[in-house]
C-alpha cells in the first residue's frame, strides 16, 4: 500500500471503523461501540510511522478526499496520477475509493451513532496537528523517493504546498462544523419525535 497517499490511509482507518463497529452490533458490546466511537470522532491514525502523534476525525478525512479529489480528477487527472505509473481506475473502484467510505461514514455519523461533542477550537487544533504532520511525513518521503505522492505537489513550491495544507486543513474544520450542525438537526428531530411519543402514550 502506497503509504504517502490520503486516499490509502483514509480507506485503510475507514475500514477498521466499519469492522469494529460491525462487531460492536454483533456482539452488543459497550467497549467496542466506545472503540469505534473514538476511531469515527476524537481519533485515527493518518500515518503508520506517525501514528502516536497524527490523529484526525475520519469522516472529515474521508471527506476532505472527496471534496479535493472529484472537482480535480475532472480538471486534470494527470495532477493527482501519473499515467505512466497507473492506468485509470473504473468507475466502481475509483467510486470506491474516493467517494462510498465518505457516504457510508456519514450515514453512520448522522443515523447510527450515540450523541457527541466536540468543541470547534479543539477540532481545528487537532486538524491543524494532522496537516501538519503529513506535510512532514510527505517532504520526508520526498527526500527519500524524490517525488511527490501526487504530481500536483510537485509542480507548486514550498510555498504553495504550504498554502494547500493550510487550506485542506479549513475545509476539513468547516466539514467538521457542517456535520456537527447535520448531526443536532437530524437527533433532534429524532429525539423530539421520541418524547412526543411517550407523551401521547
Amino acid at each position: 500500500m502506497n503509504a504517502k497517499a490520503t486516499s490509502n490511509l483514509g480507506l485503510l482507518v475507514a475500514t477498521l471503523t466499519f469492522a469494529v463497529a460491525f462487531l460492536a452490533d454483533v456482539i452488543d458490546s459497550k467497549r467496542l461501540f466506545k472503540a469505534k466511537n473514538v476511531l469515527l470522532f476524537l481519533a485515527a491514525p493518518v500515518a503508520p510511522i506517525l501514528s502516536y502523534l497524527l490523529y484526525a476525525k475520519i469522516l472529515q478525512l474521508e471527506a476532505l478526499i472527496t471534496i479535493l479529489y472529484w472537482p480535480i480528477h475532472f480538471y486534470d487527472r494527470t495532477l493527482l496520477v501519473d499515467p505512466k505509473v497507473a492506468p485509470q481506475l473504473p468507475l466502481l473502484i475509483d467510486l470506491g475509493f474516493h467517494f462510498i467510505p465518505t457516504l457510508l461514514l456519514m450515514i453512520d455519523t448522522l443515523f447510527l451513532s450515540p450523541p457527541w461533542e466536540t468543541h470547534a477550537l479543539a477540532a481545528l487544533m487537532s486538524f491543524s496537528v494532522v496537516a501538519g504532520g503529513y506535510w512532514i511525513w510527505v517532504e520526508e518521503c520526498f527526500s527519500k523517493n524524490n517525488f511527490y505522492p501526487y504530481p500536483l505537489m510537485g509542480l507548486m513550491n514550498r510555498e504553495q504546498r504550504l498554502m494547500l495544507f493550510a487550506f485542506a486543513t479549513l475545509l476539513c474544520w468547516s466539514s467538521f462544523l457542517t456535520v456537527r450542525g447535520l448531526y443536532r438537526m437530524v437527533n433532534g428531530e429524532i429525539q423530539a419525535r421520541r418524547e412526543s411519543g411517550k407523551k401521547n402514550l
